[in-house]
């Protein structure tokens, strides 16, 4: 597959559970093309779990060439060491993408609820509908990591697409 701008990678990382969906745009519509999940061993150093997601997204990079990649941006919560882990397995995310030479965009959470659903505090049972209407699945993107990822996509294609329009 070749390298197409419209062809983007979401990934919604984390230590134990690294979502991914890979989602097509073309005249208007999306699609979805793959998603899965990278599950590193639940044991080990962490270090060689991060290595495992890194090598996961390389390789998703290497297969489905996407134009692009989207990924949530940092946030900061009240669990420190939860944000610390997740900054961990962004970090890996990020040097496979810049790695296999897939330009990255991060979004916050908010802006990616609100380009899916319209509304920036939706509920994750609302993101996930909307993405299975979006994507025009019969039943909902499984697991949740998966569906946030297509969600990340999402959003980042219907970014482009206001962008291109307002240019």
């Amino acid at each position: 597959m070749s390298k197409c701008a419209t062809t983007v990678l979401g990934i919604d990382p984390g230590i134990g559970t690294t979502g991914w969906a890979v989602v097509g745009e073309a005249g208007g519509k999306f699609s979805l093309i793959a998603s899965g999940c990278i599950r590193p061993r639940r044991t080990g150093p962490v270090g060689e779990r991060l290595h495992e997601i890194f090598n996961g997204v390389a390789s998703l990079c290497g297969e489905f060439s996407p134009g692009e990649a989207a990924l949530e941006e940092s946030f900061y919560g009240k669990n420190v060491k939860s944000a610390l882990v997740i900054g961990q397995a962004r970090a890996a995310v990020l040097l496979a993408a810049v790695e296999t030479g897939v330009p990255i965009f991060e979004y916050p959470a908010r802006l990616v609820k609100q380009a899916v659903t319209g509304q920036g505090q939706a509920a994750k049972g609302q993101v996930g509908f909307m993405v299975r209407n979006l994507l025009g699945l019969r039943e909902p993107l499984v697991p949740e990591d998966a569906s946030d990822a297509a969600a990340l996509a999402l959003c980042h294609l219907m970014r482009r697409t206001t962008a291109a329009a307002l240019r």
